[in-house]
């Protein structure tokens, strides 16, 4: 009877930690960077030096648990090796200039939907998030999209350039068919039982652990 209880005492720990460390591990994310050009001629004087001085940096999980969150962050970034006071003198005085960013991906939740805007301002660096999630699993795939677009003061026709469009794979995984939170409950609810289970052992290991150390102390003849 001691050997059965040792027995599930050890295997409904071991599987109890397993499904605690799949529940609650840190997913990875990947990066990646980007320099921005202009393509094409512009009408707004200054907006190519406005572009081609920055970079993008995309931030995303290549895999989710399914039921849990993910972020996916795009950020505008500014090239170290440009000079901020050229990037004021060369930006154009006679519009608004909006960063614009929208994220296209397939079977699964996307918070916020839809066109992202944002004022750009000189020098100023931007963020753009989205929470995804899904509770199926599979492979979602889609494209994180950029745009600039230039608004004239006094009225008139936009300007509206498309300058990235990354794919993007996100897979949805889930771990002996269960979602996320179920395997973070079970792991837990195991952990108790795990520890109600091996209690008397470990009731009796340190019952002998202090007897050898009085032992040793010489307390006990």
């Amino acid at each position: 009877m001691k050997i059965l209880r040792l027995v599930a005492f050890i295997a409904l720990g071991a599987l109890s930690t397993i499904f605690l460390i799949w529940g609650f591990s840190v997913p990875r994310y990947q990066i990646r960077l980007q320099p921005l050009s202009w393509v094409g001629e512009t009408l707004v004087e200054g907006a190519a030096s406005e572009i081609d001085s920055r970079f993008l940096r995309l931030e995303f999980p290549p895999r989710l648990r399914a039921g849990d969150p993910g972020i996916i962050r795009l950020k505008l970034l500014i090239d170290e090796a440009s000079q901020v006071a050229i990037l004021e003198e060369n930006r154009p005085d006679t519009h608004h200039i909006m960063a614009e960013a929208r994220l296209e991906l397939t079977g699964m939740q996307v918070n916020p939907a839809g066109l992202a805007s944002q004022p750009l301002r000189p020098g100023q660096e931007l963020d753009f998030l989205w929470q995804v999630r899904s509770s199926a699993v599979g492979i979602a795939t889609g494209t994180v999209w950029f745009y600039m677009r230039f608004v004239p003061l006094t009225g008139g026709l936009e300007q509206v350039q498309a300058l990235s469009a990354q794919k993007i794979e996100i897979e949805t995984v889930h771990f002996l068919g269960l979602g996320a939170q179920t395997v973070r409950w079970l792991g837990g609810v195991g952990l108790v039982f795990s520890v109600g289970v091996g209690l008397p052992f470990l009731e009796d290991l340190l019952k002998r652990l202090w007897s050898n150390i009085r032992l040793r102390a010489g307390q006990i003849p």
